[in-house]
């Protein structure tokens, strides 16, 4: 296993889909949409610790681990942790994403995960320019039946033809604060200007 190369790169895993699809889903009419939507919404508002591990083509598996509180997001990457982007940040670079974005949504039964039990969904992406061609991404999401928070995530990223990548997320909530000496990545203040 490896780690990520660019702490930019593990922002943009656990956050695409976080908020960027949770906006498309938003706005759908479905009832299935709008709970995987209101789960991410109150991860957003929600100090939480996510350990990633991501699989592609390109790079094989690569892992790694993030928190998100006080409205920033920070990435441990090189035995370091690095400052990302803002909540305010991600969500206008992720509206943009969602605008081209419609997800269709299911409920599958009920499953739990580690002791907790949890309502699964189903949600496929696809592009408004071609919403009867094959799915941009499908996610999979464990969601606490008693807190309301996601637990797991499972992305999967095609080209319409293969799945070219794989993201796997399972999260914690209690007692996450901010890492203490958390360093600037050059990439997050370049992606601001």
């Amino acid at each position: 296993m490896k780690h990520f190369r660019d702490p930019l790169v593990i922002l943009q895993a656990v956050m695409v889909g976080g908020i960027a699809m949770g906006a498309a889903s938003a706005v759908a009419a479905d009832a299935d949409c709008k709970a995987i939507a209101d789960a991410l919404g109150k991860q957003m508002r929600t100090p939480t610790h996510a350990w990633v591990t991501r699989t592609s083509e390109a790079e094989g598996e690569t892992t790694s681990e993030a928190i998100f509180a006080d409205g920033v997001q920070y990435v441990q990457q090189y035995n370091a942790w690095w400052r990302g982007a803002t909540l305010k940040d991600i969500v206008a670079r992720e509206k943009t994403i969602a605008a081209n974005v419609t997800s269709r949504c299911e409920r599958l039964p009920d499953e739990t995960v580690g002791d907790v039990q949890a309502q699964l969904f189903r949600r496929e992406d696809r592009s408004k320019a071609d919403p009867d061609g094959a799915a941009l991404s499908v996610l999979k999401i464990w969601i606490s039946a008693k807190r309301g928070l996601p637990l797991r995530e499972e992305f999967t990223f095609s080209d319409g033809d293969a799945v070219r990548s794989r993201i796997v997320k399972r999260f914690e909530y209690n007692k996450v604060r901010a890492p203490t000496g958390a360093r600037t990545s050059p990439m997050s203040t370049k992606a601001r200007r």
